[in-house]
């Protein structure tokens, strides 16, 4: 009885030690994964077209500056507008760190002039630098 007993521990703990090993062999399949860097899309087109003027997201025309607070200080933006449309969205001044802020910097102007607004989505990863260049444009279009 006592040998058996012994047969059937051995049997179990085998038995444990083979299914372990199958679910370490498929991590991918597994939720509790965790990337190693965040995935970062890049915009479909280089030159973005911007959404088309309506009485809520109509500026007047000009280049404006504006600042937002950044991760290591200020950012500074410039704004151009030409025929009620957000034309462009430039960074001018940034101390923010490269290769992440900076994923911000190249991400969140496009969108904006894509949208025609400052109401676009922060970059994963650099929300601090994206806030700070939506929190720009707001004020260089007058709406802070």
């Amino acid at each position: 009885m006592k040998k058996q007993m012994i047969i059937l521990a051995i049997m179990l703990v085998a038995g444990l030690f083979a299914g372990c090993s199958q679910l370490a062999a498929k991590p991918s399949e597994s939720p509790d994964i965790i990337a190693e860097a965040p995935v970062v899309e890049t915009p479909a087109q280089s030159n973005p077209t911007p959404a088309p003027v309506t009485p809520e997201n109509s500026y007047p025309d000009g280049t404006f500056e504006g600042a937002g607070e950044g991760m290591d200080g200020k950012v500074a933006v410039s704004v151009t507008v030409s025929g009620g449309n957000i034309t462009e969205v430039a960074v001018t001044e940034h101390r923010e760190t490269e290769g992440i802020g900076t994923l911000a910097i190249d991400q969140i102007p496009p969108a904006i002039v894509t949208a025609n607004s400052p109401d676009v989505d922060t970059v994963t990863g650099a929300t601090i630098t994206s806030d700070a260049i939506i929190e720009g444009v707001k004020e260089a279009l007058g709406l802070d």
